[in-house]
């Protein structure tokens, strides 16, 4: 956020300077200004779909590791916890044992 701050008040005096000394009609500083601006909107743009991407593939990065070390634990469980598991019987453990 400090960069963008510090670049459009950069830009600003620049805007401003090229005003002062510009040896153009007025329609020509404006379309200049016009240009300019353009080109700096679509920098940015660009810069910011850049991070959203990153961050997107961040994200799926870490949602398929994730997902791959909950299968791996699926995977590694004994038997009987399993066939419990996938035939819908559950059991319930106390202190004493089973319930």
């Amino acid at each position: 956020m400090k960069r963008l701050t510090t670049a459009l008040k950069w830009f600003a005096y620049g805007i401003g300077l090229a005003l002062l000394f510009a040896p153009r009609s007025g329609r020509e500083t404006r379309q200049q200004l016009i240009q300019a601006a353009n080109q700096y909107m679509n920098k940015a743009l660009n810069q910011g779909s850049q991070a959203v991407n990153q961050v997107t593939q961040r994200a799926q990065q870490t949602t398929n590791q994730a997902t791959s070390k909950a299968e791996q634990s699926s995977n590694q469980m004994d038997p009987a916890t399993y066939e419990m598991r996938e035939s819908g019987t559950s059991t319930t453990y106390t202190s004493g044992g089973p319930a």
